[in-house]
């Protein structure tokens, strides 16, 4: 992983075998940052993507084998649990250039992974809501 300062938060270039999300909470909490906002684009394969589901209140999940386009990330980060957390979406294609999207469990870095992290300027937690069933920011 590659980082340098830049105004308002960072760029950061993950490297081959990286993996998204963790890669992002983890350089969050290496600089103490405890929330922060990220976008970027790359090459990601092996991803798991999810759609939540408001009926049964939970993610329906799918696997996505080999190399796919990184072609948007989004990310909040804030404190939940043991630390920072990226809530982290995606729009990837494939070879056949047809866009597919969601919740981003996980990635693996394929060839690079470019992300504009920026700093949200205070702290940020999650709080679980009890009607969604999710763990919500805390505004």
């Amino acid at each position: 992983m590659g980082s340098v300062r830049v105004e308002g938060g960072w760029l950061l270039r993950l490297e081959v075998g990286e993996k998204l999300p963790d890669a992002l909470a983890e350089f969050c909490r290496a600089q103490r940052l405890p929330s922060a906002t990220a976008e970027g684009l790359g090459a990601l394969r092996d991803v798991e993507l999810g759609y939540y589901d408001v009926d049964a209140k939970t993610y329906r999940r799918t696997k996505l084998e080999g190399s796919w386009e990184l072609l948007s990330l989004w990310a909040d980060v804030a404190d939940w649990e043991d630390g920072p957390f990226a809530h982290t979406h995606v729009v990837l294609s494939g070879p056949d250039c047809v866009a597919r999207g969601g919740h981003l469990f996980e990635g693996t870095v394929s060839v690079t992974a470019e992300l504009r992290i920026w700093e949200t300027g205070r702290p940020l937690r999650r709080k679980m809501n009890d009607e969604i069933r999710l763990h919500l920011l805390d505004l």
